[in-house]
C-alpha cells in the first residue's frame, strides 16, 4: 500500500503550493513587553501598523490567519482565560 507524502505546514503555503491541507489546530501569537513600553513611540508605532486597516486586510487575506485580536492589548493573565 502506498501513502502520499504528509507534512505538518501552514495553510497559505499549502495554498499557495497548490497542496491539500487539513487543518490541526489553531494558533495565537503574542508580543510580549512590559506595560511601561505601551507609551513608549516606538511601540506605539507597532500598535499603529497591528491595527491600522491596510495591515489587517493583508494579514486577513491570507489562508489561514483572523485579525480579530491583532494589536489588542491584553494582560497576561486576560491572554490565557
Amino acid at each position: 500500500m502506498s501513502y502520499p507524502n504528509t507534512g505538518v505546514g501552514v495553510e497559505t503555503a499549502a495554498r499557495q503550493f497548490d497542496l491539500d491541507f487539513v487543518p490541526l489546530l489553531t494558533e495565537r501569537y503574542f508580543l510580549v513587553c512590559e506595560h511601561t513600553l505601551l507609551a513608549d513611540a516606538r511601540f506605539v508605532a507597532i500598535l499603529d501598523a497591528l491595527n491600522s486597516s491596510e495591515f489587517r486586510a493583508t494579514v486577513n487575506d491570507l489562508p489561514g490567519y483572523d485579525v480579530t485580536d491583532t494589536g489588542r492589548v491584553l494582560r497576561v493573565e486576560e491572554a490565557f482565560l
